[in-house]
């Protein structure tokens, strides 16, 4: 089962990932996400753009404007039978449990593409 979240901020998602120790400060005072623990996987995808509609020229060429979706994206992978705690439910956005065959990734344009392959 993947799970795509969204948390209304980095300092949100860390609070979370430390109450789920998941998360904790290294020697820096740096937040450092476990990436995996036990069978359950986590990619920090953080903060997410999508494209406004409109072109840009740089020194590349033409290039896409992009605006910021609000949120704190994380991606979690962890076994089907996996209890999801009530605490993490108000954040995901979609669960593959959910998915069709036509449609087995999130399909809002909003929404990061990225998926576990």
């Amino acid at each position: 089962m993947d799970l795509l979240l969204r948390f209304p901020d980095k300092a949100t998602a860390v609070e979370f990932g430390v109450s789920q120790g998941v998360t904790s400060e290294d020697e820096n005072g740096e937040n450092q996400t476990i990436s995996a623990l036990g069978t359950i996987n986590l990619a920090v995808i953080g903060e997410h753009y999508t494209p406004t509609g409109k072109t840009l020229k740089d020194e590349f060429g033409d290039v896409p404007e992009m605006t910021p979706v609000p949120g704190w994206w994380i991606l979690v992978r962890a076994p089907d039978s996996y209890p999801i705690p009530d605490a993490l439910a108000p954040v995901i956005v979609w669960n593959s449990a959910d998915a069709t065959e036509d449609a087995p990734n999130p399909r809002d344009p909003s929404f990061p593409q990225l998926v576990f392959v």
